[in-house]
Protein backbone atom coordinates (compact mmCIF):
# COMPACT_ATOMS: atom_id res chain seq x y z
CA UNK A 1 0.00 0.00 0.00
CA UNK A 2 2.85 2.30 0.90
CA UNK A 3 4.55 1.48 -2.43
CA UNK A 4 1.37 2.31 -4.36
CA UNK A 5 1.01 5.66 -2.55
CA UNK A 6 4.64 6.47 -3.33
CA UNK A 7 4.13 5.73 -7.04
CA UNK A 8 0.96 7.82 -7.01
CA UNK A 9 2.81 10.79 -5.51
CA UNK A 10 5.56 10.46 -8.12
CA UNK A 11 2.98 10.34 -10.91
CA UNK A 12 1.17 13.43 -9.60
CA UNK A 13 4.50 15.30 -9.22
CA UNK A 14 5.58 14.38 -12.75
CA UNK A 15 2.23 15.53 -14.17
CA UNK A 16 2.46 18.82 -12.22
CA UNK A 17 5.97 19.67 -13.51
CA UNK A 18 4.98 18.62 -17.03
CA UNK A 19 2.09 21.09 -16.82
CA UNK A 20 4.44 23.89 -15.67
CA UNK A 21 6.91 23.09 -18.46
CA UNK A 22 4.16 23.25 -21.08
CA UNK A 23 2.84 26.47 -19.56
CA UNK A 24 6.08 28.48 -19.42
CA UNK A 25 8.13 27.18 -22.39
CA UNK A 26 6.97 28.95 -25.58
CA UNK A 27 6.38 27.15 -28.84
CA UNK A 28 8.78 28.23 -31.63
CA UNK A 29 7.38 28.84 -35.10
CA UNK A 30 9.64 29.13 -38.16
CA UNK A 31 9.21 32.36 -40.12
CA UNK A 32 10.51 32.59 -43.70
CA UNK A 33 13.01 35.41 -44.27
CA UNK A 34 14.96 36.90 -47.18
CA UNK A 35 17.73 34.51 -48.23
CA UNK A 36 20.61 35.81 -50.36
CA UNK A 37 23.94 34.21 -51.28
CA UNK A 38 26.98 35.73 -52.98
CA UNK A 39 29.97 34.02 -54.62
CA UNK A 40 33.12 35.74 -55.92
CA UNK A 41 34.50 34.83 -59.34
CA UNK A 42 38.23 35.16 -58.85
CA UNK A 43 40.28 37.06 -61.45
CA UNK A 44 43.49 35.55 -62.85
CA UNK A 45 45.52 37.82 -60.53
CA UNK A 46 43.85 36.46 -57.38
CA UNK A 47 46.45 35.78 -54.66
CA UNK A 48 44.52 33.31 -52.51
CA UNK A 49 41.10 31.67 -52.73
CA UNK A 50 39.76 32.68 -49.33
CA UNK A 51 36.12 33.46 -50.13
CA UNK A 52 36.85 37.12 -50.85
CA UNK A 53 38.69 39.18 -53.45
CA UNK A 54 42.43 39.64 -52.88
CA UNK A 55 44.36 40.25 -56.07
CA UNK A 56 47.43 42.03 -57.36
CA UNK A 57 47.20 45.13 -59.54
CA UNK A 58 49.41 46.92 -62.05
CA UNK A 59 49.66 50.74 -62.01
CA UNK A 60 46.66 52.29 -63.75
CA UNK A 61 45.47 48.99 -65.27
CA UNK A 62 41.73 48.39 -64.68
CA UNK A 63 40.49 44.98 -63.57
CA UNK A 64 36.96 43.64 -63.84
CA UNK A 65 35.58 41.49 -61.06
CA UNK A 66 32.27 39.64 -60.99
CA UNK A 67 30.08 38.14 -58.29
CA UNK A 68 27.20 35.70 -58.57
CA UNK A 69 24.15 36.80 -56.59
CA UNK A 70 21.57 34.15 -55.73
CA UNK A 71 18.06 34.73 -54.40
CA UNK A 72 17.26 31.73 -52.19
CA UNK A 73 13.76 32.92 -51.33
CA UNK A 74 10.51 31.96 -53.06
CA UNK A 75 9.71 35.59 -53.89
CA UNK A 76 11.54 38.32 -55.82
CA UNK A 77 14.07 40.58 -54.11
CA UNK A 78 15.88 43.79 -55.01
CA UNK A 79 19.52 44.13 -53.99
CA UNK A 80 21.74 47.21 -53.75
CA UNK A 81 25.47 46.57 -54.26
CA UNK A 82 27.77 49.37 -53.20
CA UNK A 83 31.59 49.52 -53.00
CA UNK A 84 32.85 50.77 -49.64
CA UNK A 85 36.11 51.59 -47.88
CA UNK A 86 37.17 49.64 -44.81
CA UNK A 87 37.44 51.57 -41.56
CA UNK A 88 37.57 50.89 -37.82
CA UNK A 89 34.32 51.05 -35.88
CA UNK A 90 33.93 52.73 -32.50
CA UNK A 91 34.09 49.25 -30.92
CA UNK A 92 37.51 48.53 -32.39
CA UNK A 93 36.57 46.24 -35.29
CA UNK A 94 37.13 46.35 -39.05
CA UNK A 95 33.86 47.30 -40.74
CA UNK A 96 32.68 47.99 -44.28
CA UNK A 97 29.31 49.61 -43.67
CA UNK A 98 28.55 52.46 -46.10
CA UNK A 99 28.03 56.00 -44.89
CA UNK A 100 30.20 58.54 -43.13
CA UNK A 101 33.47 57.06 -41.91
CA UNK A 102 36.02 58.58 -39.49
CA UNK A 103 38.62 60.53 -41.46
CA UNK A 104 42.30 59.72 -41.08
CA UNK A 105 45.12 61.92 -42.35
CA UNK A 106 47.22 58.91 -43.36
CA UNK A 107 44.57 57.34 -45.64
CA UNK A 108 45.75 57.96 -49.21
CA UNK A 109 43.48 55.71 -51.27
CA UNK A 110 39.82 54.88 -50.62
CA UNK A 111 38.50 51.71 -52.21
CA UNK A 112 35.11 53.26 -52.96
CA UNK A 113 36.88 55.90 -55.08
CA UNK A 114 38.78 53.24 -57.05
CA UNK A 115 35.67 51.32 -58.15
CA UNK A 116 34.04 52.76 -61.26
CA UNK A 117 30.47 51.70 -60.46
CA UNK A 118 29.36 53.54 -57.31
CA UNK A 119 26.16 51.56 -56.84
CA UNK A 120 24.21 48.90 -58.70
CA UNK A 121 20.65 47.75 -58.11
CA UNK A 122 19.64 44.25 -59.17
CA UNK A 123 16.22 42.59 -58.99
CA UNK A 124 16.20 38.81 -58.67
CA UNK A 125 13.17 36.63 -59.18
CA UNK A 126 12.41 33.71 -56.90
CA UNK A 127 15.40 31.30 -56.79
CA UNK A 128 17.15 33.30 -59.52
CA UNK A 129 20.91 33.91 -59.94
CA UNK A 130 22.58 36.85 -61.69
CA UNK A 131 26.17 37.89 -62.38
CA UNK A 132 27.17 41.47 -61.52
CA UNK A 133 30.40 43.16 -62.68
CA UNK A 134 32.53 45.93 -61.15
CA UNK A 135 35.63 47.66 -62.51
CA UNK A 136 38.54 48.41 -60.15
CA UNK A 137 40.81 51.25 -61.28
CA UNK A 138 44.00 50.95 -59.20
CA UNK A 139 46.30 53.91 -58.48
CA UNK A 140 48.50 55.03 -61.36
CA UNK A 141 51.62 54.42 -59.28
CA UNK A 142 52.81 51.49 -57.18
CA UNK A 143 51.61 51.74 -53.60
CA UNK A 144 52.75 50.21 -50.35
CA UNK A 145 50.73 47.69 -48.39
CA UNK A 146 47.08 47.00 -49.15
CA UNK A 147 43.92 48.93 -50.03
CA UNK A 148 40.92 47.39 -48.30
CA UNK A 149 37.21 47.72 -48.91
CA UNK A 150 34.21 45.61 -49.84
CA UNK A 151 31.14 45.15 -51.96
CA UNK A 152 28.31 45.84 -49.52
CA UNK A 153 25.15 43.99 -50.57
CA UNK A 154 21.83 44.94 -49.01
CA UNK A 155 18.27 43.88 -49.70
CA UNK A 156 15.65 46.56 -50.17
CA UNK A 157 12.52 46.24 -48.05
CA UNK A 158 8.93 47.32 -48.61
CA UNK A 159 6.24 47.40 -45.94
CA UNK A 160 3.66 46.07 -48.40
CA UNK A 161 5.79 43.08 -49.45
CA UNK A 162 3.63 40.18 -48.23
CA UNK A 163 3.91 36.59 -49.41
CA UNK A 164 1.19 33.99 -49.96
CA UNK A 165 1.17 33.07 -46.25
CA UNK A 166 0.49 36.72 -45.28
CA UNK A 167 3.97 37.02 -43.77
CA UNK A 168 5.41 40.54 -43.91
CA UNK A 169 8.79 40.35 -45.65
CA UNK A 170 10.24 43.67 -44.53
CA UNK A 171 13.43 42.27 -43.02
CA UNK A 172 16.72 43.52 -44.46
CA UNK A 173 19.75 41.36 -45.13
CA UNK A 174 23.27 42.77 -45.52
CA UNK A 175 26.17 40.77 -46.91
CA UNK A 176 29.80 41.82 -47.23
CA UNK A 177 32.23 40.65 -49.89
CA UNK A 178 35.70 41.95 -48.82
CA UNK A 179 37.80 43.47 -51.61
CA UNK A 180 41.55 43.85 -51.08
CA UNK A 181 44.28 44.80 -53.56
CA UNK A 182 48.04 45.31 -53.51
CA UNK A 183 50.77 46.09 -56.03
CA UNK A 184 53.89 45.01 -54.10
CA UNK A 185 54.92 41.91 -52.23
CA UNK A 186 56.92 43.82 -49.61
CA UNK A 187 55.53 43.32 -46.12
CA UNK A 188 54.29 46.38 -44.24
CA UNK A 189 54.12 46.36 -40.44
CA UNK A 190 51.36 48.32 -38.67
CA UNK A 191 52.15 51.42 -36.65
CA UNK A 192 49.98 52.27 -33.66
CA UNK A 193 49.91 55.89 -32.47
CA UNK A 194 47.81 58.13 -30.21
CA UNK A 195 47.27 61.38 -32.14
CA UNK A 196 44.75 62.87 -29.70
CA UNK A 197 43.58 62.62 -26.10
CA UNK A 198 40.67 64.73 -24.87
CA UNK A 199 38.00 64.72 -22.14
CA UNK A 200 34.39 64.04 -23.07
CA UNK A 201 31.04 62.96 -21.67
CA UNK A 202 29.15 59.67 -21.95
CA UNK A 203 25.74 60.43 -20.50
CA UNK A 204 26.52 61.95 -17.11
CA UNK A 205 29.88 60.20 -16.84
CA UNK A 206 33.24 61.90 -17.44
CA UNK A 207 35.43 59.98 -19.87
CA UNK A 208 38.77 60.43 -21.61
CA UNK A 209 38.70 59.78 -25.36
CA UNK A 210 41.98 58.25 -26.52
CA UNK A 211 42.25 58.16 -30.30
CA UNK A 212 44.15 55.06 -31.47
CA UNK A 213 45.42 55.26 -35.04
CA UNK A 214 46.89 52.63 -37.37
CA UNK A 215 49.07 54.78 -39.63
CA UNK A 216 50.16 52.06 -42.07
CA UNK A 217 48.39 50.46 -45.10
CA UNK A 218 47.90 47.11 -43.39
CA UNK A 219 45.53 45.61 -40.84
CA UNK A 220 45.91 45.04 -37.11
CA UNK A 221 44.21 41.91 -35.79
CA UNK A 222 43.84 40.28 -32.38
CA UNK A 223 45.10 43.37 -30.56
CA UNK A 224 45.17 43.66 -26.77
CA UNK A 225 45.42 47.13 -25.22
CA UNK A 226 46.12 48.09 -21.60
CA UNK A 227 46.38 51.69 -20.46
CA UNK A 228 46.13 53.91 -17.43
CA UNK A 229 45.83 57.65 -16.85
CA UNK A 230 47.28 59.58 -13.93
CA UNK A 231 48.07 63.17 -13.07
CA UNK A 232 51.58 64.03 -14.22
CA UNK A 233 53.99 63.85 -11.32
CA UNK A 234 51.77 61.45 -9.37
CA UNK A 235 52.05 58.05 -11.14
CA UNK A 236 51.08 56.09 -8.04
CA UNK A 237 47.45 57.25 -8.17
CA UNK A 238 45.65 55.83 -11.22
CA UNK A 239 42.63 57.95 -12.16
CA UNK A 240 41.39 55.81 -15.08
CA UNK A 241 42.37 52.54 -16.72
CA UNK A 242 41.24 50.27 -19.53
CA UNK A 243 41.93 46.75 -20.77
CA UNK A 244 40.50 45.52 -24.06
CA UNK A 245 40.97 42.32 -26.06
CA UNK A 246 40.53 41.12 -29.64
CA UNK A 247 40.55 44.54 -31.28
CA UNK A 248 41.15 44.94 -35.00
CA UNK A 249 41.91 47.96 -37.14
CA UNK A 250 41.61 48.67 -40.85
CA UNK A 251 44.54 50.15 -42.78
CA UNK A 252 45.12 53.87 -42.16
CA UNK A 253 42.22 54.25 -39.75
CA UNK A 254 41.46 55.30 -36.19
CA UNK A 255 38.88 54.94 -33.45
CA UNK A 256 38.31 56.36 -29.97
CA UNK A 257 38.91 54.18 -26.94
CA UNK A 258 37.16 55.44 -23.79
CA UNK A 259 38.54 55.60 -20.28
CA UNK A 260 35.92 55.97 -17.56
CA UNK A 261 37.06 58.66 -15.11
CA UNK A 262 34.77 57.32 -12.40
CA UNK A 263 34.19 59.61 -9.42
CA UNK A 264 37.54 61.34 -9.83
CA UNK A 265 37.42 65.10 -10.30
CA UNK A 266 38.73 66.28 -13.66
CA UNK A 267 40.93 69.12 -12.44
CA UNK A 268 42.77 71.49 -14.77
CA UNK A 269 46.38 70.56 -15.38
CA UNK A 270 48.64 68.06 -17.12
CA UNK A 271 47.85 64.33 -17.20
CA UNK A 272 49.76 61.35 -18.54
CA UNK A 273 48.67 58.32 -20.58
CA UNK A 274 50.68 55.12 -20.30
CA UNK A 275 49.63 52.53 -22.91
CA UNK A 276 50.87 49.11 -23.97
CA UNK A 277 49.52 47.01 -26.84
CA UNK A 278 50.33 43.94 -28.89
CA UNK A 279 48.64 42.00 -31.70
CA UNK A 280 48.43 38.38 -32.84
CA UNK A 281 51.33 38.86 -35.28
CA UNK A 282 53.85 39.74 -32.59
CA UNK A 283 53.82 43.52 -32.99
CA UNK A 284 54.28 45.46 -29.75
CA UNK A 285 53.73 49.12 -28.94
CA UNK A 286 54.41 51.25 -25.86
CA UNK A 287 53.09 54.82 -25.85
CA UNK A 288 53.70 57.47 -23.20
CA UNK A 289 51.92 60.79 -23.79
CA UNK A 290 51.01 63.91 -21.81
CA UNK A 291 47.78 65.83 -22.35
CA UNK A 292 46.31 68.98 -20.83
CA UNK A 293 42.91 69.69 -19.31
CA UNK A 294 41.93 73.36 -19.44
CA UNK A 295 39.72 75.22 -16.97
CA UNK A 296 37.00 75.28 -19.64
CA UNK A 297 37.21 71.49 -20.14
CA UNK A 298 37.07 70.95 -16.40
CA UNK A 299 33.88 73.01 -16.11
CA UNK A 300 32.19 71.31 -19.09
CA UNK A 301 33.17 67.69 -18.55
CA UNK A 302 33.44 67.27 -14.79
CA UNK A 303 31.47 64.38 -13.33
CA UNK A 304 28.94 66.22 -11.13
CA UNK A 305 31.68 67.76 -9.00
CA UNK A 306 29.64 70.91 -8.53
CA UNK A 307 31.79 72.23 -5.71
CA UNK A 308 34.78 72.22 -8.01
CA UNK A 309 32.82 73.79 -10.87
CA UNK A 310 31.56 76.50 -8.50
CA UNK A 311 35.15 77.12 -7.36
CA UNK A 312 36.34 77.41 -10.96
CA UNK A 313 33.54 79.82 -11.83
CA UNK A 314 34.36 81.92 -8.76
CA UNK A 315 38.05 81.88 -9.68
CA UNK A 316 37.20 82.92 -13.23
CA UNK A 317 35.07 85.82 -11.96
CA UNK A 318 37.87 86.91 -9.60
CA UNK A 319 40.33 86.89 -12.51
CA UNK A 320 37.91 88.99 -14.58
CA UNK A 321 37.51 91.42 -11.66
CA UNK A 322 41.28 91.72 -11.23
CA UNK A 323 41.74 92.33 -14.96
CA UNK A 324 39.06 95.01 -14.82
CA UNK A 325 40.67 96.69 -11.81
CA UNK A 326 44.08 96.63 -13.49
CA UNK A 327 42.56 98.07 -16.65
CA UNK A 328 40.78 100.82 -14.69
CA UNK A 329 43.95 101.65 -12.74
CA UNK A 330 46.01 101.94 -15.91
CA UNK A 331 43.33 104.08 -17.50
CA UNK A 332 43.28 106.37 -14.44
CA UNK A 333 47.08 106.65 -14.50
CA UNK A 334 47.02 107.46 -18.21
CA UNK A 335 44.44 110.19 -17.62
CA UNK A 336 46.49 111.73 -14.80
CA UNK A 337 49.58 111.68 -17.01
CA UNK A 338 47.69 113.42 -19.82
CA UNK A 339 46.34 116.03 -17.40
CA UNK A 340 49.85 116.77 -16.06
CA UNK A 341 51.26 117.08 -19.56
CA UNK A 342 48.47 119.49 -20.49
CA UNK A 343 49.03 121.55 -17.30
CA UNK A 344 52.80 121.84 -17.93
CA UNK A 345 52.13 122.86 -21.52
CA UNK A 346 49.86 125.68 -20.44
Amino acid sequence: MILKNHKLRLLIGFAFFSFLFALFVPTVHATPGPGVAVKPNYPSTQIQNSGSFFFKTKPGEPQTITVDLANLANYSQTLDIEPTTAYTSKDGAITYKPGKMPSDRTLKYKMRNLVKEKKQTVTLGANQTKKVSFTVNPPKKDYKGIILGALYIKTESKNDNVNANNVNLNNKVALVMPLMIKSQDKKVNPKLTVPKIAPNKSGAQTIIDTTLANERPTTIKGMEVKDRIYRKGNPKKTLAKNHQYQLSMAPNSNFKMQNDFGKNALLPGTYHLSLQAHDMNGNHWKIEKDFNVSIKDSVIYNNNNWWWIALLVALFLIILLLLYLIYRQKRKQKKLLNDRTKYVGD
